[in-house]
């Protein structure tokens, strides 16, 4: 990765922009304004860019919603460079902070799930049962997730979108806070996955200088 996608992702994961980093005249412009915008909060500008529909693209042979929400995405339409490129981070930080916006930090949010996903004709989408997939997928462990959470599609597919976003650096950290927001919506306590325990154990003595799981804030470099 370029030294500009590296300081990129260290601006995501600090939630502030660095001047440092070009944002003209080179080849990755569109990835540096995406990721402005989502640092600048400008949501709807991100998940509704053709950038970020590239990676949002619902199967046109999708029938129904009764499926796990990874597979209503064409992720085969996604090209090599897509893949390669910070752009399904981005879309997937994105993603997330829609659903924290409304449901911690405020204000309301400005998009809603179906200017985001376009789903095919001849499904009957409404946003109620995004809203019921998104609560059934998001249980775990024989807990239910918390059904007055708002927006929990985005966060839903947040988690989804991080299994191609393979090639950033800082990809574990956003699926350790992910985790962490799910957990919260459970009714009660549940163990993490195997894989999510291993991937903090292998994170945290190559990048924190003190990492407790249910902080996940301090990092020494990316």
């Amino acid at each position: 990765m370029s030294s500009s996608g590296e300081a990129i992702e260290r601006a995501l994961f600090v939630g502030r922009w660095d001047d440092e980093i070009p944002t003209e005249g080179s080849a990755d412009a569109a990835i540096v304004k995406l990721a402005r915008d989502v640092i600048d909060g400008s949501f709807r500008s991100v998940l509704t860019s053709n950038h970020a529909q590239r990676i949002l693209k619902i199967k046109t042979t999708l029938e129904n919603l009764d499926v796990p929400i990874i597979s209503w995405f064409d992720l085969d339409s996604i090209t090599e460079e897509d893949r390669s490129s910070l752009l399904p981070l981005i879309v997937g930080i994105a993603c997330l902070h829609s659903y924290i916006q409304p449901n911690y930090t405020g204000p309301d949010l400005d998009v809603k799930p179906l200017e985001v996903f376009k789903f095919p004709p001849n499904l009957d989408v409404r946003e109620e049962i995004l809203h019921q997939r998104a609560t059934t997928e998001l249980a775990y462990g024989g807990e239910p997730a918390y059904h007055l959470a708002q927006f929990s599609i985005f966060l839903a597919i947040a988690e989804a979108l991080w299994s191609i976003a393979g090639s950033a650096k800082t990809v574990v950290w956003w699926r350790l806070r992910t985790w962490l927001l799910r957990e919260q919506i459970l009714d009660e306590p549940v163990g993490l996955p195997q894989d999510i325990w291993d991937m903090y154990a292998s994170f945290v003595p190559q990048h924190c200088v003190c990492l407790p799981f249910v902080g996940l804030s301090q990092m020494q470099t990316l």
